[in-house]
């Protein structure tokens, strides 16, 4: 038996490794960096002392990948818009900053 809830514990720790690997506001928490005014995306680097942020995300993975750019930028990130289905596109976004559109799927809507 203790051999079975072993395996159980390892299957689970597998499992959720692999949830944190993939979850879309984590990844972009991981590939954008901003130090001062220097905006790192991967491997590019981008001055952004002077210039504005805006953003476009679509999809699935919008509203998290658009919550993930928000806990890196900031006050930085001067909007964005975001298109996701109606469930997805309820989430919480700084109004200010995010324009949300609630999208038909799999037919287009208004």
């Amino acid at each position: 038996m203790p051999q079975q809830i072993n395996l159980h514990q390892a299957a689970r720790e597998i499992f959720d490794s692999a949830l944190r690997a993939v979850n879309p506001r984590e990844a972009i928490r991981r590939a954008v960096n901003l130090d001062g005014s220097l905006l790192k995306i991967v491997e590019t680097e981008f001055a952004i002392a002077t210039q504005e942020i805006h953003v476009i995300a679509i999809g699935k993975a919008a509203p998290a990948m658009a919550l993930g750019l928000s806990d890196v930028l900031g006050e930085k990130l001067t909007n964005g818009v975001i298109t996701a289905s109606p469930l997805l596109a309820g989430q919480c976004f700084d109004r200010n900053q995010w324009l949300v559109f609630a999208v038909g799927h799999p037919l287009p809507n208004e």
